[in-house]
């Protein structure tokens, strides 16, 4: 299937043997191969240190707008196989393939950030701590689709860049009430599922500003919130300061 999407694909595999990372994930040439069948695509990996496991990070890139795929949603489209002429918005080639990988690899891959980037917004959903971005992107997708309309500020503008889910800094002492959970030095667990449905994090680039979204208040409220950059700058502070 010739899907006009493009997808890029960046994994860090731990191992002892960095000249022998490639042949520790299973099933990685047929997850290659899927991808180029249906995507433009690259798949590129890279050694990491041993002691843990394998990590991907994402970026899809749409032909669609997200205003246009809220559209099709709410007349209750199928989120995953969307095409429209020369515009498509086709996951479910990706999910099967991502999903065969996994099931090769007995779960031990995090899928830790996936980026959409539409023809309008950038959605980036973090899962650091492996909650499972596949298995819930379709309920998440359509949620964001009924939620829409309350994301625009006072003055009308849509968001550039959503970041789904940002969750509340038990920190007192930090200037951010939310932030992008990590998974180094990092001090809060994820829940679970729910936490995709708690509080997205917005940014507007017109305005030069950051917003929280409360998904289940359906309330924007202001403040910054801080980003996975920033959380490992200062892990790097604080990890200095000790040295």
């Amino acid at each position: 299937m010739e899907t006009g999407m493009a997808i890029k694909v960046n994994y860090w595999t731990s191992t002892d043997h960095p000249a022998d990372f490639y042949n520790k994930i299973s099933g990685m040439t047929k997850f290659k191969n899927d991808l180029a069948e249906n995507y433009l695509s690259v798949v590129k990996g890279r050694p990491a240190g041993a002691g843990g496991g394998t990590s991907f990070i994402i970026e899809i890139i749409s032909t669609f707008s997200l205003s246009h795929l809220v559209m099709l949603l709410l007349e209750g489209v199928t989120y995953d196989l969307i095409k429209q002429g020369t515009n498509a918005f086709v996951l479910r080639p990706f999910i099967a393939a991502y999903k065969i990988l996994c099931n090769k690899n007995k779960n031990h891959l995090i899928l830790s950030e996936l980026c959409i980037e539409f023809q309008d917004i950038s959605i980036i959903f973090h899962d650091e701590q492996g909650i499972g971005i596949v298995d819930h992107i379709g309920e998440i997708l359509v949620k964001l689709a009924e939620q829409y309309d309350h994301l625009s500020t006072d003055s009308g503008m849509k968001p550039d860049r959503i970041h789904i889910p940002v969750v509340e800094n038990p920190d007192k002492d930090s200037p951010y009430k939310f932030r992008i959970l990590g998974n180094i030095d990092e001090t809060i667990h994820a829940k679970g599922p729910e936490d995709f449905f708690g509080f997205w994090g917005l940014e507007y680039d017109i305005e030069h500003a950051m917003r929280i979204y409360d998904v289940q208040k359906k309330l924007l409220i202001g403040g910054d919130f801080c980003t996975l950059e920033q959380y490992y700058r200062d892990y790097d502070r604080r990890r200095k300061k000790l040295e």
